[in-house]
């Protein structure tokens, strides 16, 4: 107790400015250490931020490359969704073509069936319909087998004919001349009415034609 007071007595013989000078430097180097730990505290914490920031991007990378395959495979189906589109596209053109050569090709049938009849044949009108059927087939079962017969649906197509011919015999000779052509599967002469009056013995038909 006797030398720690003797040194404080000391210490307060010094001047003044050169105690403020300590107190000073005293302050300086407390204040140096509390800056250096928040310098160490704030480098301990971007670095470990910095680690972090690489998991997560190491992270997403891995995420991105198992992505690949299914961004790979979208791709693909958007590209096969477009060839699709352009496939039903072409396809629909293409019907409706055939659909158009169809009509001129029957068109020209009849009008080569009326020719043949010497101008006896007029034809007023035809027009298109369609029918659907059910078909049974035999099952496709192994010999010895029994099962129920498959339902097929079948469309078919009918076209009218609508006319006026001289006589029944001018009507007949069209019909028969449409069954000759060999373009349609049956003729069938649905109904041949006679005119009254000065219009009398011309013959009003109908022809169905099934193709």
């Amino acid at each position: 107790m006797n030398e720690q007071q003797g040194i404080k007595d000391r210490l307060d013989l010094l001047p003044m400015a050169f105690r403020r000078k300590m107190l000073r430097h005293a302050r300086r180097r407390q204040w140096s250490i509390v800056l250096g730990a928040f310098a160490v505290l704030a480098l301990v914490i971007c670095i470990s931020q910095y680690y972090e920031c690489q998991l997560r991007q190491q992270g997403l990378e891995a995420r991105r490359l198992r992505a690949a395959p299914l961004e790979n495979v979208r791709a693909q189906n958007s590209e096969l969704g477009k060839r699709l589109a352009r496939i039903h596209s072409d396809q629909q053109l293409r019907a409706e073509l055939e659909s158009e050569q169809l009509a001129f090709h029957l068109l020209a049938t009849v009008s080569r069936s009326a020719a043949t009849c010497s101008d006896g044949v007029q034809v007023q009108q035809f027009s298109f319909s369609t029918t659907r059927s059910t078909a049974s087939a035999p099952p496709a079962n192994p010999a010895g087998q029994t099962g129920q017969p498959e339902q097929t649906e079948i469309e078919t197509l009918v076209m009218t004919v609508k006319g006026i011919g001289a006589d029944n015999l001018m009507v007949s000779r069209f019909v028969v001349a449409l069954r000759d052509s060999q373009v349609f599967d049956k003729v069938d002469l649905k109904s041949s009415m006679g005119a009254a009056g000065q219009a009398r013995g011309i013959r009003s038909f109908i022809v169905e034609c099934t193709l």
